[in-house]
């Protein structure tokens, strides 16, 4: 047994092997192959049955699981998730730890997002991947990259004014009598 670490040091270790395996434990195997204190009434038993967030507590079979962020054990759940969805994001962070060879599955998604009606919007590294539902019938999201192209090349297509017409323009106005002799006093110092 492991009597000298702290109590949250145990937590930590059983939740990463209960992630790692994903299987269920009960009292006796965490305690065989971890060396951990699970029984009833123990602080870690406590903190341990109580994390809903990341750990499963059955109190009829007494075992304990590993609980993901989003419920999917597959690519097709993957999938299904992003497409419930519909137009709102996923983000890379809620689906890293669904199932044991997620990482290869996402890999996929991002190498091929048109096999699988997504678009992968990536914001500065892998942590901030959004995954995003494109529904091919509607051609919502599809083209997202022609449609960048296209903004870009009306917005290059664009001419500006000349800096002395906006000027004419402006002192015509009569909105902003003094701004110009203000800017060129100022530039004038």
């Amino acid at each position: 047994m492991n009597y000298g670490m702290d109590v949250r040091t145990q937590q930590s270790a059983i939740v990463e092997h209960l992630k790692k395996n994903r299987k269920e434990y009960d009292i006796k195997q965490i305690l065989n192959e971890l060396g951990y204190d699970v029984s009833e009434g123990t602080e870690l038993f406590q903190r341990l049955s109580t994390m809903s967030s990341s750990v499963e507590y059955n109190p009829v079979r007494k075992t304990f699981k590993y609980k993901p962020k989003i419920n999917a054990t597959n690519l097709e759940g993957l999938i299904k998730i992003i497409h419930d969805s519909k137009f709102k994001s996923v983000a890379r962070s809620l689906l890293d730890d669904a199932y044991p060879d997620v990482e290869k599955d996402l890999a996929s998604m991002v190498e091929h997002p048109e096999k699988y009606d997504i678009v992968v919007v990536e914001e500065g590294g892998r942590s901030k991947e959004i995954y995003f539902f494109s529904d091919p019938k509607k051609r919502l999201l599809n083209d997202l990259p022609n449609l960048d192209r296209e903004i870009v090349g009306k917005w290059k297509e664009l001419s500006g004014t000349k800096d002395e017409d906006f000027e004419k323009t402006v002192k015509g106005s009569g909105l902003i009598p003094y701004h110009y002799s203000a800017q060129n006093s100022i530039k004038k110092k």
